[in-house]
């Protein structure tokens, strides 16, 4: 009688888990963040690293929730051609930016930049290694 339970409980819970892992997002409820919540999210991590006044934050949200509209709306284009559009906003947006900034803002502005820019290329290279089994 324990064994045909203890059976049971592995049976079911074999069932449970292939099932949760099946759904997408490995079981998680993924729904792309909105433009909104991008940009919010986005001018907090800016403003913690430059300490943007009111209105040097209302600038980068103007910039930053257009930016990232438009980038919703070229979502299922051709991957190239989004990459070299993506690349022409965020040079349109980061030079709408900058008059508003002061020098020192500025270089920092520029450094983090380059860091996402950085995270992003090493996000890239580990989706690419892990297609190929490559860990």
């Amino acid at each position: 009688m324990n064994k045909l339970i203890f059976k049971t409980l592995i049976a079911l819970l074999i069932t449970v888990s292939t099932a949760y892992a099946q759904r997408p997002g490995g079981g998680r409820d993924r729904t792309p963040p909105t433009p909104e919540e991008r940009t919010e999210r986005t001018i907090e991590r800016i403003d913690a690293q430059l300490e943007l006044s009111d209105e040097q934050k209302a600038a980068f949200e103007a910039e930053y929730l257009a930016f990232f509209q438009e980038m919703d709306s070229k979502r299922n284009e051709n991957r190239e051609e989004m990459k070299e559009e993506r690349e022409e906003l965020a040079q349109k947006r980061d030079e709408e930016l900058k008059s508003v900034l002061s020098p020192e803002q500025l270089e920092r502005y520029e450094i983090l930049i380059d860091i996402q820019k950085t995270r992003m290329e090493e996000r890239k290279e580990n989706r690419q290694r892990g297609r190929r089994g490559n860990y």
